[in-house]
């Protein structure tokens, strides 16, 4: 994994909504949707996001994660994105046979930023999903 690569993948994703992100991810897990597909796209990737959340809570939730060193004063919310990708990189390589790359790590971290990262670990700590 190269930090350039990360960082630029992290930056223009973060141009977009979630909606759109989730379009991004849908074309990155389930590729050969067709432009006019967009919600088909958008619909595979909030599903690929959903079936995972289980794996993807423990890389990012876990002690002394993204979470826990926001909450700690250890990390600033600007450096969260990237935090959270690397943790999923690290944590969750792949996530039902897809190898997780860094471009799906900065969609997937993003869209958990965007949602709010104190309730989306709190929502696996509760048995809810966010």
């Amino acid at each position: 994994m190269n930090n350039t690569e990360l960082d630029a993948a992290i930056t223009e994703a973060s141009k977009h909504d979630n909606d759109y992100l989730f379009y991004l991810l849908g074309n990155n897990v389930a590729p050969g949707f067709q432009p006019q597909s967009g919600k088909q796209a958008q619909k595979a990737g909030k599903d690929f996001f959903e079936q995972f959340q289980d794996e993807l809570r423990k890389s990012v939730c876990r002690k002394d994660g993204p979470y826990e060193q926001l909450i700690k004063g250890l990390a600033q919310k600007k450096d969260l994105p990237k935090l959270v990708a690397l943790a999923i990189l690290s944590g969750a390589p792949t996530l039902g046979g897809v190898a997780v790359t860094t471009v799906i790590a900065a969609y997937v971290g993003l869209i958990i930023v965007n949602s709010g990262l104190g309730a989306y670990c709190a929502g696996g700590n509760e048995g809810g999903r966010t």
